[in-house]
């Protein structure tokens, strides 16, 4: 993992713009920190815990506009629910990541393209002249959204105009919905749309408007637009079944996460004390509220969870979590890993430290642990299936990923230093001639698989699973390897899209203007697709385009791959956009949920 240099969030590696404030990464390879440079969860959990716990969902939607759409892929999105929208900020637990790899094809019948061009939105089905669809566009903090049957768009035009158009009738004007838009979201037909304006919600059904919830700071919405959880400017909490009353859920609620479909919600509630009720001082008030983790069920009631607690990765399907809890004693700084599974807590660990990956299908977290209290004390590593741990029988590990198939694990382990004195060896762990072995297991019953080496003299301990039987990663100076075989030299960037299993390389950069030579690959062979890339994405179907030949202005020709023969689509284009709607239809891409 990495972090953004501006806001400070995790990001996986090789990121190049974060998904939280849109900033972007440096496109240098990343050298993960070598085992003993971990942070502990504390420090982690505060950076998150206090981040602007009631900004408005706008800052969340002006930062998205900043992404670029092949950002922030690789194998992360695999393991992502779907089923659900968000807006917001950081600090709530569901995070929208529309990843631009795939939401671009937005999963309706047809291929297609959103791109920017003359400052304007253009759309392309590679079958015949493109279609300009704005006329005026200012602003492109809400991302257009295109219907499930691809034949229509929605976007916001000039002053916050919310606007549909037909892409199968270029002849027909737009229809203005409604003034003043900064964020909005359709269902897979268009025939419903929840936008929020001047911090309300509306629904309109393309005929008229009706608002739905007020003084709204922070928002779930299912793909459906059925439901809605919201809380208001001052922290209520309520649940929204469209077309009845809201249900008012709790008070003086900063965070919340709800699973796939949205039955089983997670809160932080605050939690004064009597000195903290005595002070005048708001910001201490922030810092110093107890806060209360619930879980409420839909149609049910709240049940309190535990105390100073906070989620850890992703609300299951079932309901089930797991979460670190603070010790109650002052002096003890030690975090614990908890499993819940809806009705009582189980300690998993008492000294949890970090984690590394977690499954998004069932309980499975992969986690270190570290007594602070002991000086001496090393890294330990576990999986933990629910409650069940599993240990991991190595030293020094510096990433752990777990494969799609919730059985296979790779790890990678710091190589010892030759070098014999202490501070030699510090050194080596810390500059970029560390090394790492790679190593390959998996679970068989309530045990790991003795482990075999997948290759040694790893130069990064960052690697990119493809599926579970394949690993990509660098070593001799960049250079790619899959499983103990060379790809290619001179690699950059690299991103695998589960469902055409091929990893999509960018290599030889150049150092005039950063532009690369675009490949694939499914493990061994490599194939060219263009020299001179500055951008690219895949449709649904796995089509492939890009932008090259770029101008001193930005702007260059955009291409669709076609092997040896690539067909021109535009000139002077500067760069992507993507489909908002994102219904996760192909893949598990969609939505991300995070801790707070």
């Amino acid at each position: 993992m990495i972090k953004c240099p501006n806001c400070g969030q995790e990001l996986p590696d090789q990121t190049k713009f974060c998904r939280f404030c849109g900033s972007g990464i440096a496109q240098a390879p990343v050298q993960a920190p070598a085992y003993a440079e971990q942070t502990n969860y504390y420090a982690e959990q505060s950076d998150n815990y206090y981040a602007e716990p009631y900004a408005t969902a706008d800052a969340n939607n002006a930062a998205a506009a900043q992404k670029s759409p092949v950002d922030s892929i690789k194998e992360i999105f695999n393991k992502i629910p779907k089923k659900f929208l968000i807006a917001g900020v950081a600090v709530i637990l569901v995070l929208a990541i529309i990843i631009g790899i795939v939401s671009i094809a937005g999963g309706g019948k047809d291929d297609f393209v959103l791109y920017y061009k003359d400052g304007e939105l253009y759309f392309s089905d590679f079958s015949g002249d493109p279609i300009q669809v704005t006329d005026d566009l200012e602003d492109r903090s809400a991302s257009p959204k295109i219907t499930e049957d691809g034949d229509t768009i929605f976007y916001i035009d000039e002053d916050g105009k919310l606007f549909y158009r037909s892409l199968k009738n270029e002849k027909k004007d737009p229809v203005k919905l409604a003034n003043d838009v900064s964020g909005f979201y359709i269902n897979d037909s268009g025939k419903k749309v929840i936008y929020r304006s001047e911090g309300n919600l509306y629904l309109h059904d393309l005929k008229q408007s009706e608002k739905i919830a007020k003084d709204v700071v922070n928002y779930i919405i299912s793909l459906d637009l059925k439901k809605i959880y919201f809380t208001n400017d001052e922290g209520d909490l309520y649940y929204l079944k469209v077309g009845k009353d809201a249900e008012k859920i709790a008070s003086d609620v900063a965070e919340m996460s709800a699973n796939e479909n949205l039955k089983y919600l997670y809160y932080a509630k605050s939690s004064e004390s009597e000195e903290d009720e005595d002070s005048e001082d708001e910001e201490y008030d922030d810092y110093s509220d107890s806060v209360d983790l619930y879980m409420y069920k839909e149609g049910g009631e709240s049940v309190k969870v535990d105390s100073d607690a906070s989620p850890v990765g992703m609300v299951y399907k079932s309901g089930a979590i797991y979460y670190a809890k603070e010790s109650d004693d002052e002096d003890d700084y030690s975090v614990s890993l908890y499993y819940y599974d809806g009705k009582a807590s189980v300690v998993v660990a008492e000294n949890y430290s970090t984690y590394y990956d977690y499954s998004s299908d069932k309980p499975i977290i992969v986690y270190s642990e570290l007594d602070y209290s002991d000086e001496d004390a090393e890294y330990t590593y576990a999986i933990a299936k629910e409650d069940k741990v599993i240990a991991i029988n190595a030293e020094d590990i510096a990433n752990i990923k777990l494969a799609e198939d919730n059985k296979t694990i790779y790890y990678a382990v710091l190589d010892k230093a030759e070098e014999d004195s202490e501070e030699e060896e510090e050194d080596y762990s810390s500059e970029s001639n560390a090394t790492y072995t790679l190593y390959k297991t998996s679970i068989s019953g309530s045990s790991l698989k003795e482990a075999k080496t997948v290759d040694t003299e790893v130069e990064s301990s960052s690697f990119t699973l493809m599926g579970s039987s394949k690993v990509a990663y660098e070593k001799d100076d960049n250079t790619l390897f899959i499983n103990g075989e060379k790809i290619v030299d001179d690699v950059s960037n690299y991103y695998y899209y589960a469902d055409t299993k091929t990893l999509y390389v960018e290599s030889d950069v150049s150092e005039k203007d950063g532009t690369y030579t675009l490949s694939t690959t499914k493990g061994k062979k490599i194939d060219k697709i263009a020299d001179d890339v500055a951008d690219w994405n895949i449709t649904e179907a796995g089509k492939i385009y890009y932008i090259t030949d770029v101008n001193d202005n930005g702007e260059g020709t955009l291409y669709l791959a076609k092997g040896k023969n690539p067909k021109q689509l535009d000139e002077d284009v500067t760069d992507f956009a993507y489909n908002g709607r994102s219904d996760g239809g192909y893949g598990e891409v969609g939505y991300y949920t995070y801790y707070w």
